[in-house]
């Protein structure tokens, strides 16, 4: 995406999820880092502590991680979400607007 003079990118991008957990994915050294209820996590169990996030499957409101772990993310936080992958460049296919965003799994 084009930057125009005055604007900057999102770092950040922070949700609840149907369980209740709360979903950070923040741009930390040009990694996008996943955080479940303030820990850093990928996969189930913990399964990557550091949280890096090598990849995102999108399908309609649902995202998964690299370990196939994830859940549904609220429609307007999907662009939010597309922008952090790119700039820490992990491969993805998250729509980049919401109007691009289909309904259901």
């Amino acid at each position: 995406p084009f930057l125009f003079e005055g604007q900057t990118h999102q770092r950040e991008v922070t949700y609840t999820d149907g369980d209740g957990d709360v979903i950070s994915f923040k741009l930390e050294d040009g990694n996008l880092v996943k955080y479940v209820n303030g820990t850093p996590q990928v996969g189930g169990n913990r399964r990557t502590s550091d949280g890096i996030v090598t990849e995102l499957v999108c399908r309609g409101t649902r995202v998964n991680d690299q370990h196939g772990w994830g859940g549904n993310v609220p429609r307007e936080v999907l662009p939010q979400l597309s922008a952090l992958a790119d700039l820490a460049g992990v491969e993805h296919n998250l729509p980049s607007c919401i109007s691009d965003v289909a309904d259901g799994e």
